[in-house]
């Protein structure tokens, strides 16, 4: 009966977390050096090892990376220069539109929605936990647990 009542009070308390919204109009990132040698390296892995797993093969990837001079990095990082100033470009003219505006009263409406659930919220109650059995050598020598 204990244990449904807990139960029940942590369920009552219980808040399913909303998610933050996502800006559907904002401009896309701009890839990173590692992204343009990723996707041009999953080609070649894909032709060569055709039933390798995706983990995997990104996995091998991100090893070659990581094994990589910073000379051999230069040309994916040069790659990736224009395009993140691209992204700057898009980015300072959006923060400028009405979707951008619409968008941060929706960021915060779930925010104030967050703080609300934040503060109505109560801790659910703590389980009791079992006693501990003692071990053999917890025991007095004379076999009972008691203290003299």
């Amino acid at each position: 009966e204990e244990e449904e009542e807990e139960d029940r009070l942590i369920a009552e308390t219980t808040v399913a977390v909303e998610k933050r919204p996502k800006d559907m109009n904002a401009p896309k990132r701009a890839l990173s050096g590692y992204f343009l040698f990723q996707n041009e390296r999953r080609a070649d892995y894909k032709r060569k090892n055709g039933s390798c797993k995706a983990n995997t093969m990104l996995k091998k990837i991100g090893e070659e990376w990581n094994t990589m001079t910073a000379a051999e990095k230069a040309p994916y990082e040069k790659r990736s220069e224009p395009l993140k100033k691209k992204y700057d470009k898009e980015m300072k003219k959006y923060l400028k539109t009405q979707h951008y505006k619409d968008y941060c009263v929706t960021l915060d409406a779930w925010r104030q929605r967050k703080q609300t659930l934040k503060e109505k919220s109560v801790s659910p109650p703590k389980k009791r936990g079992r006693k501990r059995k003692l071990n053999q050598d917890d025991e007095d020598e004379d076999g009972d647990d008691e203290e003299h």
